[in-house]
C-alpha cells in the first residue's frame, strides 16, 4: 500500500484520507473530532513510533473554519448541556 496524499480529492467517506504506511502491522483508522481536520492526527500516527497502515478518514460535515465532522451538531443544545454539567474534584488524602 502506497502513501495517499490526501488532497487528491475525496475518499470513500466523503471526504480525503490519508493513508500512511509505518511497516509491516495492523490497519488503524483514527477518527477526528468536531471542529477538526484528518490531517491534524498524521503526527500524532507518526510520534507512536508503531507499525502498520494508518488511514484518517474526513467526516462529511462542514463544521465551518475548514474543519469537519461527523454528524451535525445543534450549537444551541451543546451550550444548554454543557452549561449545565456538575463538576466533580477529588481530594487524595495522605
Amino acid at each position: 500500500m502506497a502513501a495517499v496524499d490526501a488532497s487528491t480529492g475525496p475518499g470513500p467517506l466523503g471526504g480525503p484520507d490519508d493513508i500512511v504506511e509505518h511497516g509491516p502491522g495492523p490497519l488503524v483508522v483514527m477518527l477526528h473530532g468536531w471542529r477538526m481536520r484528518p490531517d491534524a492526527l498524521a503526527p500524532f500516527a507518526a510520534a507512536l513510533g508503531a507499525g502498520g497502515a494508518w488511514t484518517f478518514p474526513a467526516g462529511g460535515i462542514d463544521a465551518g473554519d475548514g474543519t469537519l465532522g461527523w454528524w451535525p451538531v445543534d450549537a444551541a443544545a451543546r451550550a444548554r448541556a454543557v452549561g449545565s454539567l456538575v463538576f466533580w474534584t477529588a481530594t487524595v488524602i495522605g
